[in-house]
């Protein structure tokens, strides 16, 4: 299971605790009240709301929990932010070509022009660069090493596109 899907499913477990735990609460006070009032609650009076300080402890734990999928929200956009390949490489079929990795590495199909590599990885190396991350974190280290596949990708995808480049790198004087 990925890390997105859990964290949805934690979400939902969460408000629905909650959900739970305020629907209980509202059917206690009921059966309380109705209780006092000797049944009349259920012959069709008005049941008194419960008192202030209790309807503001269940708006401030709703209000919690807002706060706290709003926040995961956050934290799994950034993610896919960092890793946009993830999906297209979850989808992509399987392909004969020995630069189909690289290609899914930079999020283009196989096949694509020189033009349209050289913009995923313009966009790719800014998006990945590990100077955007505190120094020392884990988002750093995992900033260098997707930059790494994203540079051994392009380099790949550029000898194999463009062989005289390769060449006059090897010729001797």
């Amino acid at each position: 299971m990925s890390i997105p899907d859990r964290l949805g499913r934690l979400g939902k477990a969460y408000v629905g605790a909650i959900k739970d735990k305020i629907e209980s609460e509202l059917s206690e006070r009921e059966a309380a009240v109705s209780e006092l009032d000797g049944g009349e609650a259920r012959r069709g009076k008005a049941v008194p709301p419960p008192p202030a300080s209790e309807l503001s402890d269940l708006d401030s734990l709703m209000r919690r929990a807002e706060e706290k999928i709003a926040a995961a929200r956050q934290g799994l956009e950034a993610r896919e932010e960092l890793a946009p390949t993830a999906k297209a490489a979850a989808v992509a079929p399987v392909d004969t070509n020995p630069l189909a990795s690289d290609y899914r590495v930079l999020g283009l199909s196989a096949g694509a022009s020189l033009a349209e590599v050289q913009a995923a990885y313009d966009d790719l190396t800014r998006r990945s660069d590990p100077k955007r991350f505190p120094e020392g974190s884990q988002e750093q280290a995992q900033a260098r090493r997707i930059l790494e596949r994203v540079i051994l990708a392009y380099d790949n995808i550029r000898r194999e596109n463009n062989p005289t480049e390769d060449r006059f790198a090897k010729l001797e004087l």
